[in-house]
């Protein structure tokens, strides 16, 4: 059942029943290292990395993979749980912790990689955790070299071209509204059906609705702005639900202003 409302995107209630597993399994021995990331996984993606009361999960999931792996540096569960902690600390604002998980993962990357599987991408995955994190401390261009060293390594790689796209959106944003919609539209469509986070997909259809806002194309940009506000509704995504509501109302202030 959790799989299945995973995989539709249901976050909020595949992580109500994951945590009845918890509840249920975490005074015995026998809970899974597997549902504890799955576990995490939905606190990603429901954008509750600052809530302290889920901060057990995290510990419950460091503490099994270091009993159940007497060398757990060369476990996965270690490398996708260090992944994890990378992203808490990201969205969290501890940006100079977050750089130095992200360092150690690229440093580790030619060990570790063969240890996932491909449709995994865990390169890209720690790619694109090391250029956000650089592009935070550092610079969007400095991010951009990182993001294209690593299409030049792992050119299979969706997540790294799916980085690129972002930071290529990003940059026309200011000056050619028209191609960051493109360009987040071909990343839309890179991630299809992908082990790529939803909140990133929502994320980016509201900054196709903001491209078009600054074009000029403010029912295009209404069209999508709305779009995001039904699928972050309905699934409980509330920072992407605000964000896509302002562009919306951006929309229907400046159609008034030029239809008036």
């Amino acid at each position: 059942i959790t799989c299945f409302l995973m995989k539709m995107h249901q976050y909020r209630d595949a992580f109500t029943e994951l945590l009845r597993y918890i509840e249920f399994t975490e005074k015995s021995n026998e809970i899974s290292l597997e549902i504890l990331l799955f576990s995490l996984d939905c606190i990603r993606e429901l954008h509750e990395e600052n809530n302290a009361d889920y901060e057990f999960i995290y510990n419950l999931v460091e503490e099994n993979i270091i009993l159940e792996y007497v060398d757990f540096e060369k476990s996965k569960f270690w490398y996708k749980y260090q992944l994890m902690i990378w992203h808490k600390n990201f969205v969290m604002g501890n940006l100079q912790e977050a750089l130095k998980i992200s360092t150690k993962l690229y440093d580790s990357l030619e060990d570790v990689a063969d240890l996932f599987e491909d449709e995994e991408d865990y390169p890209g995955q720690v790619y694109n955790a090391y250029g956000l994190s650089v592009k935070m401390c550092s610079s969007g261009e400095d991010a951009y070299l990182i993001f294209q060293e690593g299409s030049k390594r792992y050119p299979c790689s969706y997540y790294i071209h799916a980085a690129l796209l972002s930071q290529e959106g990003n940059q026309y944003l200011k000056y050619n509204p028209d191609e960051a919609a493109k360009k987040y539209k071909q990343l839309i469509e890179i991630v299809k059906n992908k082990q790529y986070p939803y909140q990133e997909v929502l994320h980016t259809k509201t900054d196709i609705a903001m491209s078009f806002f600054l074009s000029g194309k403010f029912h295009q940009s209404k069209l999508w702005a709305q779009r995001s506000i039904e699928e972050a509704s309905a699934l409980n995504m509330y920072s992407q639900k605000g964000r896509a509501e302002n562009i919306y109302g951006c929309c229907l202030a400046a159609q008034a202003e030029y239809e008036s």
